[in-house]
């Protein structure tokens, strides 16, 4: 949907470490991440630094952005603005389906 790719964070991505008071991006081959479009990529998604285990998509098309572990150990996930978009479309139609069928189930 919206010429996105299905990934998950099985997947080989980028890994967030602590740097002074910064983060460095390594890729999955080690290689620090230097590109400036995947930096900003990656600072757009706004991945509070309390996050471990942080794994960042490599693609940038990928529907699932990035995923993290929070202060109490619970997976939190970020996904990409046009998924997100499309999963909403995708509610809301339902739910016009379902008031349409609700006289019906009355």
């Amino acid at each position: 949907a919206a010429g996105l790719t299905y990934v998950n964070d099985q997947q080989p991505g980028i890994s967030r470490r602590k740097a002074g008071k910064s983060f460095s991006y390594r890729s999955a081959d080690g290689q620090r991440v230097a590109d400036a479009d995947t930096l900003q990529r990656i600072r757009a998604l706004a991945i509070p630094p309390a996050y471990t285990e942080v794994w960042i998509c490599a693609k940038p098309n990928g529907h699932l952005q990035a995923t993290g572990r929070d202060a109490r150990r619970r997976k939190q996930y970020r996904y990409h603005a046009d998924w997100a978009q499309v999963r909403g479309e995708g509610k809301f139609e339902r739910v016009i389906a379902f008031g349409q069928a609700l006289p019906k189930l009355r």
